[in-house]
């Protein structure tokens, strides 16, 4: 009898999951305007005479232009599951007056004693990369408000009017690329 109430209770709290993760999903919807964050706590990297500074910064901020935006786990496995597109992104060599790239890192959400090593990296790919735009996110805000999978990465096309052209969880397939790709070059 014992056995059988653990089954019950176990198969009532895999429907309750169930139900709470289908609530739980992304509040980010092909079609509809990208919900506007704000991150306060460190937020955009800004390169200044060789020295990296902060700034707070806003998803609106770039309207005007097509923009690509990759949130991530601040995890080695997040960044690299989608490193197949940025890399045919980056060969295409893409306008800076009508296009921009987005990475925002959730700090919130990595291994233990890391952040120290993945602000490090940002520095150095912000000095790399200085027309990049990179966000660190160390309360979550991005992840939270849109409700984002945790360990993960979210990849957005976002339009000139900030309306969210293309948006999957997780890694991108071929087709996916090809896709995103093409999206990307019809809304710029």
């Amino acid at each position: 009898m014992l056995l059988y109430e653990m089954r019950k209770a176990f198969l009532t709290l895999a429907l309750f999951w169930s139900l709470a993760s289908s609530v739980l999903a992304a509040t980010i919807e092909t079609g509809s305007t990208l919900p506007q964050i704000m991150i306060q706590a460190k937020g955009e990297l800004v390169l200044v005479s060789d020295k990296i500074t902060y700034q707070s910064w806003q998803s609106d901020q770039h309207l005007g232009k097509a923009q690509i935006v990759q949130h991530l786990a601040a995890r080695m496995s997040a960044s690299k599951l989608n490193q197949a597109f940025y890399d045919a992104l980056h060969k295409l060599n893409l306008p800076k007056d009508r296009y921009a790239s987005v990475s925002i890192l959730n700090l919130d959400d990595t291994l233990w004693g890391s952040s120290w090593f993945v602000i490090s990296e940002m520095r150095k790919n912000k000095k790399k990369y200085p027309h990049a735009i990179l966000i660190a996110d160390f309360e979550g805000v991005a992840q939270k408000t849109w409700q984002l999978e945790k360990k993960s990465s979210a990849i957005m096309l976002i339009d000139k009017t900030g309306s969210v052209r293309y948006f999957k969880e997780g890694k991108l397939s071929e087709n996916d690329i090809l896709q995103l790709l093409t999206r990307l070059h019809q809304v710029m």
